[in-house]
C-alpha cells in the first residue's frame, strides 16, 4: 500500500461520520493516514486482528472468503463511506 494525495471527500459518504459537521469531518480527513489499494491488493485476511480502521474513501472493494478447498469467492461489495476494520 502506498500513500496517494490527500482525496477531497471528507468523509461525507459514511454514515459512522455523519454526527460530525463538515469542519469535523475535515478534521479527522487531515488527521488520518491514507492508503491506496491496488487491484487484487489484499488489506485484510480472514482471521487476522485488524490494527486500523479503514474507510473507502473512493472505489469499490470486493470483500472475498476463501473456501476449504481453497477456491475464493466473493462475499460482498464495499463501496464510498463503508467502513471496516478495528472500529471497537
Amino acid at each position: 500500500m502506498s500513500r496517494p494525495p490527500d482525496p477531497p471527500v471528507p468523509l461525507d459518504g459514511s454514515r459512522l461520520f455523519a454526527a460530525l459537521d463538515a469542519n469535523g469531518r475535515q478534521r479527522l480527513m487531515r488527521s488520518a493516514e491514507r492508503v491506496q489499494v491496488g487491484p487484487d491488493e489484499v488489506i485484510l485476511r480472514e482471521g487476522e486482528v485488524p490494527g486500523h480502521m479503514y474507510v473507502v474513501l473512493q472505489g469499490d472493494l470486493q470483500v472475498t472468503a476463501m473456501k476449504l478447498d481453497g477456491t475464493v469467492t466473493p462475499v460482498g461489495t464495499l463501496r464510498r463511506g463503508d467502513v471496516f476494520g478495528e472500529i471497537g
